[in-house]
């Protein structure tokens, strides 16, 4: 995952994190495995609700919600998370950690499935 945040942070790609967790504890997560400094933003739920973390990430790079959605590419591991990335028109990949590929597929909309971030192809 290092290579693929890497090479997202070398093309001036903003990286945002979403979780329902609180900030806290998914800042020391990723602070843990040594990936937090690719992030522009880690938001937990407590702030604001994380059905609206998406429109205020489009705010902070100063783009309307539409070309943000555009433009973003949407990872979720929760059905919760592929529906919020729909609803915004971003492109939702599911990764499937905690939930069955086929579910991220057919109930939540997903576009494709990956087993881990390496499958993330960066030309």
């Amino acid at each position: 995952m290092d290579k693929v945040l890497f090479q997202l942070n070398k093309r001036n790609c903003h990286l945002f994190a979403s979780s329902g967790n609180y900030t806290k504890k998914v800042v020391f997560l990723l602070e843990k495995t040594g990936i937090a400094n690719y992030f522009t933003l880690i938001l937990g739920a407590e702030n604001i609700q994380k059905t609206e973390h998406i429109p205020y990430f489009a705010s902070l790079v100063g783009l309307p919600l539409e070309e943000f959605s555009r433009k973003s590419l949407f990872f979720g591991d929760m059905i919760s998370d592929i529906i919020i990335g729909q609803r915004y028109g971003i492109y939702t990949v599911g990764v499937n950690y905690s939930i069955k590929m086929q579910s991220l597929l057919k109930n939540a909309g997903a576009k494709e499935v990956i087993s881990n971030f390496e499958e993330v192809i960066i030309i």
